[in-house]
């Protein structure tokens, strides 16, 4: 599967007879795929359940049953089964007479404020000359409440210039490159990595990564919210701009020996940075 946003999995092991999480609802869409055992699902409506007062619950509070009624739904899953819960959807599940394991995938869907962030985002930094690093405490703030103003009406005036629909388009793209949203390409390279030979194809992925030294004399490379260390030599093969589009892989990592440049790429498409062409 592949969404145009966030996406990201979790494995549940529950034991026999137990209870998993309390009565609760997620603030991502969810998929359920069961995999081990048997799950007793109690299910119910979505966005309907409120407290006697009618205000709604939030994320994070617990129901109280007695708020909840009948479940709409109050079923079992078995191996292989697949159930979607949308967001704000409350639910509680139970292992039966064996361990159960399910594997949860979610997806966070993008609102308003996120994309409206996004764009502003977008927008800054503001010019050269507006970046800097002001010293706020309490008795600051009367000298920078006019510099503060002044970024505020920049950005305003900026976001007013905005073309709405090359934005909408630019957000669009954004969410498919997205962290979380090449998984799906991602699992299909590290199942075919083993394959790779000398004269296979490789270049970048859309992830991002960036760059940091080490004190030992390695580069540390960011990738997917991890920090690995690696020699300089592979982090300059990275940086090229030849990386954008194909090498061999047993050139990649010159001037290492073909069969250690092979096995370097194999361990950057495991990571997610490299992939076959």
């Amino acid at each position: 599967m592949k969404f145009a946003t966030r996406s990201d999995s979790l494995a549940f092991l529950t034991p026999a007879g137990r209870q998993g999480f309390v009565i609760h609802h997620d603030p991502n869409d969810t998929y359920v795929i069961h995999l081990h055992g048997t799950k007793r699902w109690r299910i119910w409506p979505t966005r309907e359940v409120s407290r006697p007062d009618g205000r709604p619950y939030r994320m994070g509070e617990e129901y109280r049953p007695e708020h909840l009624g009948d479940p709409l739904w109050d079923v079992s899953l078995r191996p292989g089964d697949v159930m979607y819960l949308p967001q704000g959807t409350p639910h509680v599940a139970v292992a039966e007479n064996d361990v159960s394991l399910h594997l949860t995938v979610t997806v966070t869907p993008r609102h308003w404020p996120d994309l409206v962030r996004s764009l502003t985002t977008h927008l800054l930094p503001l010019d050269d000359e507006r970046r800097g690093f002001p010293h706020l405490t309490e008795a600051t703030v009367p000298e920078h409440a006019p510099a503060l103003r002044e970024h505020i009406e920049a950005l305003v005036t900026r976001l007013r210039a905005v073309d709405t629909h090359e934005e909408l388009l630019r957000l669009v793209a954004e969410g498919r490159t997205a962290e979380g949203t090449s998984r799906g390409h991602q699992f299909t390279a590290m199942a075919e990595v083993d394959a790779i030979a000398e004269d296979t194809l490789v270049r970048r992925t859309p992830v991002d990564f960036s760059f940091s030294p080490n004190p030992d004399g390695r580069t540390n490379v960011r990738v997917n919210g991890d920090t690995i260390a690696m020699q300089p030599a592979i982090a300059d093969a990275l940086r090229s701009e030849t990386a954008r589009t194909s090498l061999p892989a047993g050139k990649f990592a010159a001037p290492a020996t073909s069969e250690e440049s092979v096995r370097t790429v194999r361990s950057l498409v495991r990571l997610g940075i490299l992939t076959a062409s």
